[in-house]
This record gives C-alpha cells, sequence and structure tokens, in this order.
C-alpha cells in the first residue's frame, strides 16, 4: 500500500482496535537501531566554501531558519561583517573551478562561485538586525567584488 490508501487502511484499523502496536526500540533497521540526531554545534553551521556548491545550498536549507549558516564577509579596510545565510538558489555547474569567489551588482544580486556552482544568496541576517531580502540588505550596505567570503 502506498500514500493515500495507506492512510485510509491505517484509519480503519484504528477505528476496529486491530492495529498492532510495536514499541520504537524493538523496530529492526538494516543498519541496525534507531538513533536520535545529533546536537548540532556552532562549528557545525559555519559555512565552508572549500565544499561543492550543492553542499552549500544543502546545509543553508538544512540549518534555516534556525540555527543559520552564517560565514562572514571581509571587506578590503579591514571591515567584516558577520551574516547568516536564510535562503539560497542553486545554479550547478559541474565544471566550475573557482571558490568562494564574491560577486554582487550591489543592488540586486549577491552570489559566490564555489566548486560545482554558484550560490545565490535570497534572504540573509547581519548580527544583531532583521531578516532581509538580498535587495534590501544590498541597499544598505557597501559591498562591491572587493570583498571576500570566509
Amino acid at each position: 500500500l502506498l500514500g493515500s490508501d495507506l492512510v485510509l487502511e491505517t484509519v480503519k484499523q484504528i477505528e476496529n482496535n486491530s492495529v498492532s502496536q510495536i514499541p520504537q526500540s524493538e523496530i529492526n533497521i538494516k543498519e541496525g537501531t534507531i538513533k536520535t540526531a545529533p546536537k548540532i554545534y556552532k562549528k557545525d553551521c559555519k559555512i565552508n566554501w572549500a565544499v561543492p556548491a550543492p553542499e552549500i545550498h544543502n546545509l543553508v536549507r538544512g540549518l534555516s531558519p534556525y540555527p543559520g549558516a552564517f560565514t562572514k564577509l571581509m571587506g578590503p579596510t579591514d571591515k567584516n561583517i558577520d551574516i547568516k545565510i536564510l535562503q539560497t538558489k542553486l545554479i550547478r555547474m559541474p565544471n566550475n573551478p573557482r571558490k568562494a569567489v564574491l560577486k554582487t551588482d550591489g543592488k540586486s544580486y549577491l552570489k559566490i562561485d564555489c566548486e560545482a556552482g554558484e550560490i545565490f544568496i535570497e534572504k540573509l541576517q547581519s548580527a544583531g538586525k532583521k531578516v532581509l531580502s538580498i535587495e534590501e540588505w544590498l541597499r544598505g550596505s557597501k559591498l562591491n567584488n572587493d570583498w571576500k567570503v570566509a
């Protein structure tokens, strides 16, 4: 049984008190016992720009909205901005050799070239500020292509 048929069959069994209850501790899984999810530490949320773009995109998706994936934008004059990236768009480019190259027009987009693709940042949050779309955030920043990600 699949999908809706399985739901209907289960509801019928619950109504008839014919559901067999099995404690989770007794369920056998091919790989072993059921495991709890690991604790997420701050170091797990820092974006490593050396990994392929799909991994970065999935990290952002998995950690959004809380605790959130974060990185540091480093300016040419030693100005740094800590940001939490909450939403990205992935453009796959399998043969892209560049790693952690920031590109922006200063108005409508902020992308980071990574191995195997480009990450377009769509929503982010500066430390202590509210969540903004990239367009809103760029209006209030002096970001240009001289900045780097760390």
